[in-house]
């Protein structure tokens, strides 16, 4: 018996490719919300005042106890009566005082 040839392969149907998703719109960059510190009201009680006042009295190193800090000292004020600001937004909150 003779071999058998072989079967010319049959071309295969071409797959379309599917077509590339369209790219997402660039997201636009966020903008910073402009914070006035004037604009906020806040009430405290009698209990929360003093509590701030001897907070605030820990870090004053002023002869006379005039009740001034520095600037760098805020955060730290902040951080004693339980808050936990960043640098940057103790800064944002000062108001982007200049270096004393």
């Amino acid at each position: 018996m003779a071999p058998k040839k072989p079967e010319p392969k049959k071309a295969e149907p071409k797959k379309e490719e599917p077509k590339a998703a369209p790219k997402p719109a660039e997201p636009e960059p966020k903008k910073e919300v402009e914070f006035n510190p004037a604009s906020v009201k806040v009430e405290f009680t009698p209990d929360q005042i003093e509590e701030f006042k001897e907070a605030f009295s820990l870090f004053d190193r002023t002869p006379k106890s005039e009740m001034k800090i520095t600037y760098a000292q805020c955060g730290d004020v902040l951080r004693a009566l339980g808050q936990n600001p960043t640098q940057a937004e103790v800064m944002k909150l000062l108001g982007r005082p200049k270096p004393e």
